[in-house]
């Protein structure tokens, strides 16, 4: 058997619907499973009796064979232990590929870069502060070229004093920030002269256009002042995104709205009751926990407890959480109870985890979260990979809190673009604009409760630190792979995320 692929003893694959039909096209669905598939998975365990029963659930907007490499990955390593079942969801939510296309459709447009080019210009100039940017960088039609070129720019940018120029219009609306700047944009205070002829393309020569530049710049503006910001260029970014959904052009935030959008009703669709259903038309992960409460009931009366255990990685955390609601609200699922709730670099929003996790103490014993230490988190690229790079120049839980969710916002701040997420530390570190907002007051305490169980990893953790409590990884991608004897760099078992996941297990 190759060595991505896994027993289907060990995995379930939950189609786009949360269900076990196949997809239409049979290529486009190499792991399918069924209802009888999962039978077999009990059966196996009534014959192998292991400790722990290990649910693994991947990351999101990623298609069937990374998925599978996923899980793979997990289950090489769990499977050896004797006293540990490794079992995988592999869930369907490819289109990435979508998101990508349509972001780098945009950035080719010279509307796109010359817009990019004018909000940072009217920026700057509102604050006050020396524009160094060379405006040939705007040229450069490599996505790759344009953001090493730009980023060597914004190095001589001092975020820190420009946050402070910023600080001047807390107290204004954003409506009241528009208006003025475009009355000085009108009275020539703001260097309008020099921006309605754009040599890379983009030409205001409409009040229109301007308007929309100026509209894209007060937004971020806004959010520098409340320090709500993702940083210079990614905030600038993440704004033009916005505006182009705005002005109902197709863009980025539409795309990654929807694909977000669509992959957590898949996180809570695959949960759906099967009262009438039959075959592969029921919801694959009610069908698996129905089967679970049935095992874990047996083994009680056996006297042999098992233990079931929940490892997720980014927006598998999402899965989870709808999987604690749906036992929480169905007391024919009495038995499941779970002994440790592992997060790795969780995707989920704040309020979704205060409304399943804090929520409901009673469903599990141990929670443990393992995320990025901030200044790691910022220095992190988008999957690393090379259109990413440009397209979206930061990490996925920044793309996450800035484009993909709803944009409900936590207080009464009237913007999109920095909805809070469990694993990003900005969010959860109780400093800055975060420390007055009563639910991040709440899982801060949660996360550093002083009388449980440490609940909080962030990484790289240093050398020395005990074994369950340590983790090196730098990359959201690799949050799952820390420790692999088979990755590039993160192969060393000590101080890994690996070895403290076993540590908690009982290894």
């Amino acid at each position: 058997m190759p060595e991505q692929e896994v027993s289907k003893l060990h995995y379930v694959n939950i189609n786009a619907r949360g269900t076990f039909t196949r997809w239409p096209i049979e290529r486009l669905s190499e792991y399918h499973t069924t209802p009888e598939d999962v039978d077999r998975i009990f059966e196996n365990l009534r014959a192998e009796k292991p400790e722990h029963i290990v649910l693994f659930v991947h990351g999101g907007l990623v298609g069937e064979k990374k998925g599978m490499e996923a899980v793979s990955r997990f289950h090489r390593f769990y499977n050896e232990k004797s006293k540990v079942y490794p079992i995988g969801f592999i869930w369907e939510t490819d289109p990435l590929t979508a998101f990508i296309g349509g972001v780098e459709d945009n950035f080719k447009n010279s509307e796109m870069k010359g817009l990019f080019g004018i909000v940072r210009r009217l920026v700057l100039k509102k604050l006050g502060m020396e524009d160094r940017f060379n405006s040939s960088v705007l040229d450069q039609a490599d996505l790759e070229a344009f953001t090493r070129d730009y980023r060597a720019e914004e190095n001589t940018l001092d975020v820190e004093w420009l946050m402070h120029k910023a600080k001047r219009y807390k107290r204004y609306s954003l409506k009241k920030l528009e208006a003025e700047m475009n009355q000085e944009l009108t009275l020539g205070h703001i260097g309008g002269e020099n921006l309605k002829a754009d040599r890379n393309g983009f030409v205001a020569e409409s009040f229109g256009s301007m308007a929309k530049s100026i509209t894209i710049a007060a937004r971020c503006i806004y959010r520098f002042a409340r320090r709500r910001h993702h940083g210079f260029f990614t905030t600038i970014l993440e704004e033009i995104y916005r505006a182009l959904r705005i002005a109902k052009v197709f863009g980025p935030e539409e795309v990654a709205d929807h694909l977000w959008s669509q992959m957590k009703r898949q996180a809570k669709d695959m949960w759906k009751k099967n009262v009438g259903i039959q075959g592969e038309d029921q919801h694959a992960g009610r069908y698996f926990l129905d089967r679970l409460q049935v095992y874990m009931q047996e083994m009680k009366e056996q006297n042999m407890p098992v233990a079931f255990e929940a490892v997720a990685h980014s927006a598998g955390s999402i899965v989870i959480c709808e999987m604690l609601r749906c036992i929480q609200a169905n007391r024919s699922l009495e038995h499941v109870r779970l002994n440790n709730v592992i997060f790795l670099a969780p995707a989920v929003t704040c309020s979704e985890f205060e409304d399943t996790v804090m929520a409901y103490p009673d469903l599990y014993a141990r929670f443990r979260m393992f995320t990025m230490q901030k200044e790691k988190e910022l220095e992190d690229r988008l999957l690393n990979a090379r259109p990413l790079r440009g397209i979206y120049p930061s990490s996925l839980l920044y793309l996450v809190s800035g484009l993909c969710e709803d944009g409900r916002l936590l207080g009464r701040l009237n913007f999109k673009g920095d909805v809070c997420i469990l694993g990003l530390h900005q969010h959860i570190s109780n400093e800055g604009p975060y420390a007055d907002i009563p639910i991040l007051q709440r899982i801060h305490a949660f996360l550093n409760d002083e009388t449980v169980e440490q609940r909080l990893v962030l990484t790289p953790t240093p050398e020395g630190t005990p074994p369950g409590f340590c983790g090196q990884a730098i990359d959201h991608g690799d949050f799952d792979n820390d420790g692999d004897e088979h990755h590039q760099t993160l192969n060393r078992y000590e101080g890994s995320i690996r070895q403290s996941i076993d540590v908690m297990f009982g290894g």
